[in-house]
This record gives structure tokens, C-alpha cells and sequence, in this order.
């Protein structure tokens, strides 16, 4: 539901774009975009929904659709604007994740920690396995299983995994354990998986 609400704002953007000329105004087309972009994420939020799957699913969808109707100059205002926040942003959010580390009261059950991150790891493969077989078979030039392999060592992070667990609606003592494993997935893939992805492609290339 959270998806289809931003996917819903985004195509509406992209509709009011087209027919309606804002391009005229580019500062009111760019707060166009601005509202339309966080808007899912407080209506979402509002109905006790996933913002934060809403917001994603928008930026998907505004990125194939609302984006080439915009002009030229708003175009470029809103790739600079918005990649600046993405990036202060992370920053934010990992700089969050290294507090998080030392502030929060901690539930480490080891045997749910290594479950869960081979869970993921083989989720992950599978994932990447039967959509990039899929993709394939539409593809002049195919995903070769070495470029399969990077993004499946790679893609691993966990950010939004970790907003999320923070949001779960469970008790206390659940949450703690879900939100240790998860601080302990990321910490994991962003530090061992992610800093060795350099060595990985000089390996595999």
C-alpha cells in the first residue's frame, strides 16, 4: 500500500507536468517536484504506513516518468539538490548508526544475528540470480554472472533496513533483539562486504 501511494504521487506529478506549463516558473516547478516527492512520505506516515517505502517507490517512479517533463534548468536544479541532501543525508544516517552503537540498550542473540544475515546473503542471491534471468532474456547485452556477483557483494547495506526495524510496532525486548541484529548486519556489510568491493572487482576483472 505505502508503494502504491508513492508511485501514485509520482505519476500524478508527471501528468501535472506535461499538461500544465510550469516550466515558465522554474521555482515553482522545482517546489512542485519538492511537494510531490515528500508527500507520500507524510501521508504514509499520517495513515500509519511505510514513509520511507513510500518516498522510495516515488523517487522510482519520478525518475522514468515526472522527470523528463520538467525544462532543462529545473532538470539540473533538482539532480544537484537533491543528490546534496542524499548525501548529507547518509551522512546523517551512518554517522546515527555509529551512535547507535554506544547509545541504545543492545539484545545480541548470536544465533539470530548469523541466521539472519545468511538469510539475507542467499536472499539477496536469489534475488539477483532470477531477475537478472529474467532481464536477460530482453537484453542485448546480458548480466554476466561476474557482474551478478558484485552487485550481490556490494548492494548490501542496511540504512533503510535499520530506520525501519526502528519503526517495527513490536515490545520492547523484541524490538531490541531486532534492532541489535540488524545494527550488527550493517556494520557488517558496510565495513567487511563494502570495504573490500575494490578488491573484489580487481579479482573478478
Amino acid at each position: 500500500m505505502s508503494g502504491l501511494i508513492g508511485a501514485a504521487f509520482a505519476l500524478l506529478l508527471a501528468l501535472l507536468l506535461k499538461h500544465i506549463a510550469l516550466q515558465k516558473t522554474p521555482s515553482l516547478e522545482f517546489c512542485t517536484v519538492c511537494l510531490f516527492a515528500y508527500g507520500p512520505y507524510f501521508l504514509a506516515e499520517g495513515l500509519h504506513l511505510s514513509g520511507i517505502m513510500a518516498i522510495l517507490s516515488s523517487g522510482l517512479v519520478m525518475s522514468h516518468y515526472a522527470h523528463y517533463n520538467l525544462s532543462i534548468m529545473t532538470q539540473v536544479t533538482v539532480q544537484q539538490v537533491f543528490r546534496t541532501f542524499a548525501f548529507l543525508a547518509e551522512s546523517c544516517v551512518f554517522a546515527y548508526l555509529g551512535m547507535a552503537i554506544f547509545s541504545f540498550n543492545h539484545n545480541f542473540q548470536p544465533a539470530f544475528i548469523i541466521w539472519s544475515l545468511i538469510l539475507c546473503l542467499v536472499g539477496r542471491g536469489l534475488n539477483i540470480g532470477l531477475l537478472s534471468l529474467l532481464a536477460n532474456r530482453f537484453r542485448t547485452h546480458k548480466i554476466t554472472f561476474q557482474q551478478q556477483f558484485i552487485m550481490w557483494f556490494s548492494g548490501l547495506r542496511g540504512a533503510i533496513a535499520f530506520a525501519l526495524a526502528l519503526h517495527l510496532p513490536f515490545d520492547s525486548e523484541t524490538k531490541h533483539v531486532i534492532v541489535s541484529a540488524t545494527l550488527v548486519i550493517v556494520l557488517f556489510t558496510v565495513v567487511c562486504l563494502g570495504g573490500s568491493t575494490t578488491h573484489a572487482i580487481k579479482v573478478w576483472y
